[in-house]
């Protein structure tokens, strides 16, 4: 990433990514449209949607982290010192099992509570029974889930993001296949789902960890310190920023699933989570983006190549526009397909009102899509450059504005009013994200040379 033309270098890059976070979504899609076309109650369809805010809880703490591992490593890989890249590597598996264990523990602990808080159980608990057989399997194998997302981004912090691909690719068509057989054969329900999706990333995350520390020992063969305080207090700084960023947007979700369920029943909260997961496919690819951008920023500042960060910017903001104006094209006049795309003729509940809540959820985000083409090239910059500050500024704004637009506009409008928090949360959320780039804090934080400075 430290020299060719930054446009070229960071699609080339992204690609494999994009189509890695897809997969990943794809886990979640297949359950959706296993329940939806293979189990005729809609209760396991209604909560397998309700409970995805809460899957993305624990996915983007395994993100955040893997994220704090792969800066600090791209740094020391862009300086050629693969000392600190094993011994970065070895800190943060032996961190990341910790974090799985300690969450995976929290996450049992919470769930009935968290769960019965945020299904509507007047017309009975069935929903509510599905969601909880679904949650405490995939709760109990979420170290699956930290270990590969932690591969993930060490691969991508040597510049390689096919490797993990391969893996996920297999695994993706494993879930589906096991998905099926457990439904279908095994005649289980929403815990068949979360089973089949448990085994496909297990698999996922052990042949990841065995090649990427084949491919670490290629570049340092000798054996070296496993545990660095140093480094761990590094990878901190910069992962829990990140983990609070997406787990303000996860929160944000299961609040707002909250809101939509009180204001428009759990069918409602289930045509919502249909559309959402379509639209949050879309929001990952920008997301993609950022991380991306950092790594390219990342490696290049520990080769002094400073002259290429804006490069690399401007690259991002094209590649920002084209997301985009693809995402409004595939996702806007096709709406009714997608939500119908995950439901039977012959499921048995309420499905007008699930198809005409997700079509209306579309309809009030996907045009504001455009306000990520701004803001997610400047958030790139700023995590590369280690603000971390300014990077998580935005997001947890975003997040207290929204679960508050939600509360107002929904005792208002009804819970149509509710799609309108998230433009509004993005809105804010990016003008903070100018404001933090404009503030020049990242240079300093990089040590960004003078000179360059009175250029741009």
């Amino acid at each position: 990433m430290t020299s060719g033309n930054p446009f070229k270098v960071l699609l080339l890059f992204a690609i494999p990514m994009i189509l890695s976070v897809t997969l990943q979504q794809l886990y979640n899609l297949a359950d959706n449209f296993i329940a939806g076309h293979f189990i005729s109650n809609l209760n396991s369809f209604e909560a397998v949607g309700i409970v995805y805010p809460v899957t993305v809880v624990f996915l983007d703490i395994a993100v955040g982290f893997g994220v704090g591992v792969g800066v600090v490593c791209a740094r020391f890989f862009g300086a050629k010192d693969f000392v600190n890249v094993k011994k970065t590597a070895t800190t943060g598996l032996i961190s990341m099992l910790v974090l799985a264990i300690v969450t995976t523990i929290v996450g049992l602990a919470i769930m009935y509570p968290l769960l019965n808080s945020m299904i509507d159980t007047s017309n009975g608990n069935g929903c509510f029974n599905e969601a909880f057989s679904y949650m405490m399997i995939y709760v109990g194998g979420v170290i699956f889930l930290f270990l590969y997302n932690y591969a993930m981004y060490l691969f991508q912090s040597f510049g390689n993001s096919k490797t993990p691909l391969y893996f996920l690719i297999f695994s993706t068509i494993l879930n589906v296949i096991l998905d099926l057989l457990f439904v279908c054969l095994c005649h289980m329900d929403s815990a068949g789902l979360a089973l089949g999706t448990v085994i496909s990333e297990a698999i996922a995350a052990i042949l990841s960890i065995v090649v990427l520390f084949k491919s670490i020992n290629k570049l340092e063969p000798n054996k070296e310190k496993l545990f660095d305080r140093e480094l761990l207090k590094s990878i901190i700084s910069l992962a829990t920023p990140s983990i609070l960023q997406g787990c303000f947007i996860s929160v944000g979700g299961v609040l707002i699933t909250k809101i939509l369920t009180d204001f428009g029943g759990n069918s409602v909260a289930g045509g919502y989570s249909a559309a959402y997961k379509i639209c949050y496919m879309a929001i990952n690819i920008f997301t993609v983006a950022c991380n991306a951008l950092s790594n390219f920023v990342s490696q290049n500042i520990g080769a002094s190549r400073y002259e290429r960060i804006m490069q690399g910017y401007k690259a991002t903001v094209i590649l920002c526009g084209i997301i985009c104006v693809v995402a409004m094209l595939i996702i806007l006049p096709f709406r009714q397909f997608w939500v119908e795309l995950f439901l039977s003729k012959d499921a048995k509940g309420d499905i007008d009102v699930i198809i005409n809540s997700g079509k209306l959820f579309m309809l009030c985000v996907v045009p504001f899509f455009v306000l990520m083409v701004v803001k997610i090239p400047l958030d790139g910059i700023l995590k590369g450059s280690a603000d971390m500050l300014g990077f998580s500024l935005g997001t947890s704004v975003d997040l207290v504005v929204r679960v508050i637009s939600a509360l107002v506009l929904g005792k208002i409008f009804g819970y149509e009013g509710v799609f309108f928090a998230w433009p509004i949360g993005w809105a804010i959320g990016m003008f903070i994200s100018i404001g933090m780039f404009f503030s020049g804090r990242w240079k300093r934080k990089c040590d960004y040379p003078k000179k360059l400075i009175k250029e741009n």
